[in-house]
């Protein structure tokens, strides 16, 4: 087939809509890029990825391929080439779904190229191949039968260890696979898999488009990378709502050498604004574990207390801590230093001084202590000193009692999911962890939250509750058979209690998982009625009948017939919930993630565990789509969050939220946390009404609650208000008008991220020169009157001298008259001096945070751009620093772009970080400053406002981004002197540099607890 014959379908298409913003800015961005060869694009559902795709194989014009994961996509695609053309018959000539009549845009799912069966054995020949070849040149066998052998009886009698060499082995050849262009893929590929390739190459195909990209794992990512290999300069394009995280090593990998970097992300604001999904509002509710989980969490608390004790109130215990702390013995004999013990073992070594302070114990006085010894033991110190002396004492005696001992520590700490082994504690999941994650207080806090939305929405509620599972599979730990029931979490746990419960069993709830529908009992006929009806309208050959269950009020329903799948039977109960029959529907995230679509769903109540940026976009990505009959809808999206405050490691349901969220954007309403949030966000957001700023968009916690997301940040966990925040929550359900009215639809956006931090600044009791000396020169411009009236009494006194030598007649008038310019010119002086004090104590004693971080801030944006590290055209006054209402303050870098911005806080925060093991160390001292002319008034100065309660002269880190190159860390040091005051820099990779590292941990320095957040506009 020529060139010409390919190129000329492609002209038929054009679409027939205009294009979204967003759309047109990819495509501009596209335009502008000809040489590049890769797209990556990412862009939330529902955002019209699939019609960005189409345009730009009809733009590129030639025969393009695209693999979709799964049938549904895949014919998703086909229907979207109606938008391009009204004619039938071109979308019959243009498009293909069939491998062996190719077409010039076909369209496959990416199992066409390989089964998971087929991966599966591919995946395990591979790696065989590979173990073979190392058991043969390392001379472990004499040849390749005797290779097989051993690796035969390996996976006979030693399963896990022949999994493991399986798993490692094929990851090292996939590496190499993916990445080395000269690798010889073919000789791993399935057959199917190779001819479809070669008939793709034969045709002509030069795009190549991967849907929702991040499916490639494996052995899909080995295949496609051997398509592309395969073809002379082909242009490949990557469509993905979501970004693999970089904690999986195996996808970001994938990402890397298919993909390479993204070239254009769309968040899912910029959707929403454009009107193209509906607008939401993320909330959570807080529980606490109920009586008897609690009453468990207290048990093992106590029991590892208990144990704690008797091991650490032991006089060997003391002895022992004190002679590796104190004594600090080398192999050779000889005590090892306390500086190289403290960098060597920093853990034991912090710990240790921690409980020895807690017991009184003397330090000795030419010990350098660091500041972070004076605070309290926590779990984590506990576990330090606990598994250093399992192994030092306990595993090592030959006492029976020690071993007993050692037995009953490895129980207790099982519950917390740590395990003592030969190398050390290793962590897992723990049973208080689960207790928490799958606490039946959350079932009744799902009620309460249906019970309130439904008062407010009445019929048109539709609410989804979406667990990790159908049912516990091998069903509870032993040790939590009396805590929690054997279906703790599930979705039936969850289905039965809306059911029973008499403020939701009216909502008429319905169990949908993979293998499993049940249904309320009382409208079982109806909806029995329904879902037959609609198969018949599908003309699907299924029909559906109840089957009783062992609770009375509930019915299951089966199916039969060659098209009852859960395919179908999702669809049939999407159905009855858009009309209303039901309207809450229960289930896993396995059928309400990715590939689920209801227009009318409004209330989606998460129950999962999920945390990464995939499965988090996906399963929110279900409630925003927009509903043709509510113009204004908006969506709420429910977390539940139990937290036990009384224990020790009550916050791990918690701390899966604050990672849930961090990947999210949402709305932040100003109005609502009104002026303590913030000047920042009003000069950031593009929603503004009478010169106020409504909201903002922001990434993370904060756009849950603003105040929520700095109590987590700052504070210990027994003092967060969560009570205070679920019911806060409950008062926004009623405002979704007013929700919708925060996203400014159809307002003009940037697609422009901002990054911004908050601080707890109630201890930051220092100087900083530079306010110092702007200080001065105020001080000193207050007596500007004194100066005039001293210069005109001093006229007017040799004038006096010379008229008196005259006439000796006037000698008593001017007596008199010198009285009163005397007394005058003391009274300016007064007055003088009183407004020169006044303006002292307010910024040299009261000391106003603003300025001090504003200080910071100046001296850190001029070192980062005197090195290149942001845009030189920044200004110190872009540094913006806001007060709150609650004495926090917010610090940001106007002007700047995200890159800039980032760096920016990122490098301000550490300033403010505790000193460890940083490469550099600045000095803060306000004694003396910069400018000399002002040093001596400053000197008079200084004693005039002496304020015992400030900090002394310390050490604070150079941030890392100027610790990488000595050039970079002197001119912060520079800046560092001119704007705060000292400048001092110390290398501690250095002998000198070592034993300064150790005393600046020893000093008191001001701390600035901070909460970084991202905002879009």
């Amino acid at each position: 087939m020529q060139r010409d014959s390919r190129i000329d379908p492609f002209t038929a298409l054009s679409f027939q809509h205009p294009f979204r913003k967003y759309q047109r800015m990819i495509l501009a961005q596209v335009e502008d890029s000809p040489d590049d060869q890769t797209y990556h694009i990412v862009a939330p559902p529902g955002s019209g990825k699939t019609i960005v795709g189409l345009e730009m194989i009809r733009r590129f014009g030639e025969p393009a391929v695209v693999f979709a994961p799964t049938t549904t996509i895949q014919q998703q695609w086909q229907e979207k080439v109606h938008l391009f053309t009204d004619d039938p018959d071109d979308i019959t000539s243009l498009t293909s779904q069939n491998p062996l009549e190719l077409a010039p845009i076909n369209i496959f799912t990416y199992q066409l190229i390989s089964t998971p069966g087929q991966a599966s054995e591919n995946k395990r020949h591979i790696a065989i191949q590979q173990w073979v070849d190392d058991l043969l040149s390392d001379g472990q066998v004499i040849d390749e039968a005797a290779a097989h052998t051993r690796i035969d009886t390996l996976q006979q009698n030693n399963p896990r260890d022949y999994d493991r060499e399986i798993a490692r082995r094929y990851r090292r050849i996939k590496r190499e696979l993916l990445r080395n262009d000269n690798a010889d893929v073919a000789h791993f590929l399935h057959p199917n898999a190779r001819s479809l390739i070669e008939r793709l190459v034969a045709y002509g195909v030069n795009t190549i488009v991967l849907d929702e990209c991040h499916h490639l794992l494996d052995y899909w990512a080995i295949v496609l990378r051997y398509l592309i290999r395969r073809i002379d300069n082909p242009r490949v394009i990557g469509l993905t709502a979501t970004l693999p995280s970089l904690d999986d090593g195996d996808e970001y990998e994938n990402y890397t050498s298919l993909l390479g970097d993204v070239d254009f992300e769309v968040p899912t604001p910029a959707v929403v604004k454009e009107g193209d999904l509906a607008p939401y509002r993320d909330l959570v509710y807080f529980v606490e574990p109920s009586k008897r989980e609690l009453s468990y969490l207290e048990n093992i608390q106590e029991a590892f207390e208990t144990t704690t004790n008797d091991i650490t109130n032991s006089e060997r215990f003391h002895n022992w801590l004190i002679c590796i702390i104190l004594e600090r013995p080398g192999t050779d004999g000889t005590t090892i230093p306390w500086e190289t013990f403290l960098n060597d073992q920093p853990l034991v070594a912090i710990a240790g001084l921690r409980f020895l302070y807690r017991i009184k114990h003397p330090l000795p006085t030419d010990l350098v202590i660091p500041t972070e010894v004076y605070e309290d033991l926590t779990l984590d110190d506990w576990l330090v000193l606990l598994e250093r002396y399992a192994f030092d004492e306990l595993k090592l005696s030959a006492d029976f009692d020690d071993h007993h001992q050692l037995a009953q520590l490895r129980r207790i700490l099982l519950p917390f999911g740590l395990t003592l082994t030969e190398r050390g504690l290793r962590q897992g999941r723990s049973a208080g962890d689960l207790v928490l994650a799958l606490s039946e207080a959350k079932d009744v806090a799902v009620s309460q939250i249906l019970e309130a939305e439904d008062k407010h929405m009445g019929d048109r509620l539709r609410a989804v509750v979406v667990t990790d599972f159908e049912r516990m599979a091998s069903g509870v730990q032993r040790d939590l058979k009396e805590v929690m029931d054997a279906d703790a979490g599930s979705a039936r746990r969850v289905f039965r209690h809306l059911v029973t419960d008499d403020t939701t069993g009216h909502l008429d709830p319905i169990l949908v998982t993979g293998k499993t529908v049940m249904v309320d009992a009382d409208h079982g006929q109806e909806l029995l009625d329904h879902f037959n009806a609609y198969l018949r309208q599908q003309e699907l050959q299924a029909t559906c009948t109840y089957r009783e269950t062992d609770i009375p009020y509930i019915l299951e329903v089966v199916g039969e017939g060659r098209d009852w799948s859960s395919r179908s039977y999702v669809h049939m109960i999407t159905n009855v919930f858009e009309q209303g029959k039901t309207r809450c529907l229960v289930g896993t995230r396995g059928i309400f993630g990715e590939g689920w679509d209801s227009l009318s769903l409004n209330t989606l109540i998460d129950l999962t565990s999920v945390t990464t940026s995939t499965s988090v976009q996906q399963l929110r990505g279900r409630s925003i789509r927009l509903d043709p009959t509510w113009q204004r809808k908006v969506a709420h999206n429910w977390d539940v969050i139990c937290v036990a405050p009384t224990f020790e490691r009550g916050d791990t349901d918690l701390r899966r939220f604050e990672r849930r969220h961090s990947h999210y954007w949402g709305v932040l309403s100003i109005s609502e946390w009104d002026q303590r949030l913030s000047d920042a966000l009003r000069v950031l957001s593009d929603r503004t009404i009478g010169g106020q700023a409504r909201s903002a968009i922001v990434k993370g916690v904060l756009h849950v609650d603003a105040d929520l997301a700095y109590d987590m940040a700052t504070k210990k966990l027994a003092r967060v208000p969560f009570d205070k925040y679920t019911k806060a929550m409950l008062r926004h359900i009623p405002q979704r008008d007013r929700a919708y009215d925060m996203w400014g639809i159809g307002n003009e956006y940037s697609n422009f991220t901002y990054t911004a931090t908050r601080l707890q600044v109630d201890d930051l009791k220092i100087r900083t020169v530079f306010t110092v000396e702007q200080t001065i020169k105020r001080m000193l411009r207050e007596f500007r009157a004194t100066l005039f009236a001293s210069v005109l009494f001093i006229v007017y006194w040799l004038f006096y001298i010379t008229m008196s030598t005259i006439d000796t007649t006037l000698t008593t008038l001017f007596t008199i008259t010198n009285i009163g310019l005397v007394i005058g010119l003391l009274l300016v002086i007064g007055i003088n001096a009183r407004g020169a004090y006044q303006i002292g104590r307010q910024l040299l004693l009261e000391q106003p945070p603003d300025a001090i971080l504003l200080d910071v801030g100046r001296a850190l944006l001029a070192a980062l751009k005197e090195t290149g590290l942001v845009s030189r055209n920044l200004q110190p006054d872009y540094v913006r620093v806001i007060e709150q209402m609650d004495n926090s303050y917010q610090v940001l870098l106007d002007y700047a772009s995200p890159e800039d911005a980032t760096t920016f806080v990122t490098a301000y925060r550490q300033i403010f970080a505790p000193v460890r093991d940083q490469r550099y160390l600045v000095m803060r001292d306000d004694t003396r400053l910069p400018h000399v002319t002002f040093q001596s008034v400053w000197a008079v100065v200084h004693q005039w406002f002496r304020q015992t309660s400030l900090y002394k002269p310390a050490f604070h880190p150079v941030p890392d981004v100027l610790a990488t190159r000595r050039e970079r860390a002197d001119s912060f040091a520079r800046y560092w002197k001119q704007y705060v005051g000292g400048g001092k820099l110390v290398f501690t990779r250095s002998e000198t540099g070592r034993q300064i590292l150790l005393e600046a941990r020893s000093q008191q320095r001001p701390k600035a607890p901070s909460l970084a957040f991202e905002i879009w506009r």
